[in-house]
């Protein structure tokens, strides 16, 4: 019985609609210390966002591969952390290190609920001026 209920926790990613699995990964970004705004769309759009509290976490969706059978569909996924760097620029490593840390957790929650992340994930740091200067990391990420 407890083997069931673990496989029926561990698979509810299996299957799931695009829109569920952002939900999820908004869910899993907004519960990282220090993140404040997550939203899915465009990372320039930090550029028209007024209401931006640092740091941010933004999913943006990229191609997706359907298995015809409807036995499972892969979604295409870059996840952005990006944080404000102080003028001096001193903060940059902890921003860089911080976004590894924060993508890596999203990354292992996904895998956790069941998720299969196809092949290896390759986490970028940058630095960006966005309507502040930023720095931060991103991962692409396919998820089946």
């Amino acid at each position: 019985m407890e083997q069931e209920e673990k496989e029926d926790k561990t698979n509810i990613i299996k299957n799931m609609k695009f829109k569920e699995l952002l939900t999820y990964i908004k869910d899993f970004s907004i519960a990282e210390p220090n993140v404040n705004t997550v939203f899915i769309g465009d990372v320039y759009e930090l550029n028209e966002k007024q209401d931006i509290h640092y740091s941010a976490v933004v999913i943006n969706g990229q191609s997706h591969n359907i298995n015809i059978n409807q036995e499972y569909n892969t979604y295409g996924l870059n996840i952005f952390y990006v944080d404000r760097e102080t003028s001096d620029k001193s903060n940059v490593d902890d921003i860089h290190s911080n976004g590894i840390d924060v993508l890596n957790n999203i990354i292992n929650k996904i895998e956790v609920l069941g998720g299969d992340i196809i092949n290896e994930v390759n986490i970028q740091t940058f630095e960006e001026r966005f309507d502040s200067i930023c720095a931060g990391a991103f991962a692409t990420v396919n998820v089946r």
